[in-house]
């Protein structure tokens, strides 16, 4: 199998892996609020968040 099919099939395999969804909450714990979201792929939301809030964005 070459390098450029191996790559092809990897991407395939990963894109019909199926997605955590649903809600979640976000706690901001020195002002006391809460964040509640909601959506259809939870762990590209919260790896979202988390470079937003490191990045300071």
């Amino acid at each position: 199998m070459t390098s450029s099919h191996r790559k092809r099939q990897l991407l395939q395999d990963y894109k019909r892996q199926a997605k955590r969804m649903g809600a979640y909450c976000i706690r901001n714990l020195k002002r006391q609020k809460c964040f509640v979201g909601v959506s259809r792929d939870i762990d590209a939301r919260m790896n979202r968040h988390r470079f937003e809030l490191k990045s300071g964005l």
